[in-house]
């Protein structure tokens, strides 16, 4: 029986983009199941691990890996007429499309009432569904695309970061939450008076910083 867990990386980040990743394999899948007991939530595994981790997964020949990059262009254009919520959906529909998995483990990004029977009929696709929150720590098949997902993210933001370091900057993880992110966003403004092009326009945080910065 083939299975698929989808996660993603990124959803609340101000710099850098959305990555949605779809990992599937046979659930007897010898080298998964070796792994099975070390895989958990991408973001409770040291980086070493995680790194680890993910070249196991990426390199197990039986498994299929499906990748849903919107890069920041992407998400300031289309959350002019959607929301988050509608980009992460459209992603999804696109994975699950695109692999005949018998069963699939999405990890919930919307509270919305019965999303998982509405998902289904998106989707159009006939097999069992299980869409659930906190999944990645549920379910193994949704740690494995948790883990995929985040390290992707983390090779664009390793880029941005060289990239800025050669002007003088330090961009850090790209969440609203790190300090370094914001001095970032905050210190380019203030010397180039626009926001680097890696920056999701449509974020508080960058609206904040640029209404301060002005006035």
């Amino acid at each position: 029986m083939k299975i698929l867990g989808i996660d993603e990386a990124g959803r609340g980040c101000v710099i850098g983009p959305l990555v949605m990743c779809g990992y599937m394999t046979e659930e007897s899948n010898l080298l998964f199941e070796q792994i099975k007991p070390e895989l958990k939530d991408s973001k409770k595994l040291f980086k070493l691990k995680r790194q680890k981790l993910n070249d196991l997964l990426i390199n197990n020949q039986k498994a299929k890996i499906c990748l849903q990059v919107v890069e920041v262009c992407e998400i300031n254009t289309q959350m002019k007429n959607l929301s988050l919520n509608d980009i992460e959906e459209n992603c999804a529909i696109k994975i699950v499309r695109s692999c005949n998995a018998d069963e699939i483990y999405i990890d919930c990004f919307t509270r919305k009432k019965n999303f998982a029977e509405m998902f289904a009929k998106k989707a159009d696709y006939g097999k069992k569904f299980f869409i659930e929150f906190e999944a990645d720590a549920k379910y193994k098949i949704v740690s494995a695309a948790s883990i995929v997902a985040k390290v992707t993210r983390d090779a664009y933001i390793s880029k941005i970061n060289e990239k800025y370091a050669k002007l003088g900057f330090v961009v850090g993880s790209g969440y609203p939450s790190d300090k370094t992110t914001i001095v970032f966003l905050k210190q380019y403004f203030e010397k180039f008076k626009k926001m680097p092009e890696e920056t999701r326009t449509m974020w508080k945080t960058t609206k904040n910083i640029k209404q301060k910065t002005l006035f």
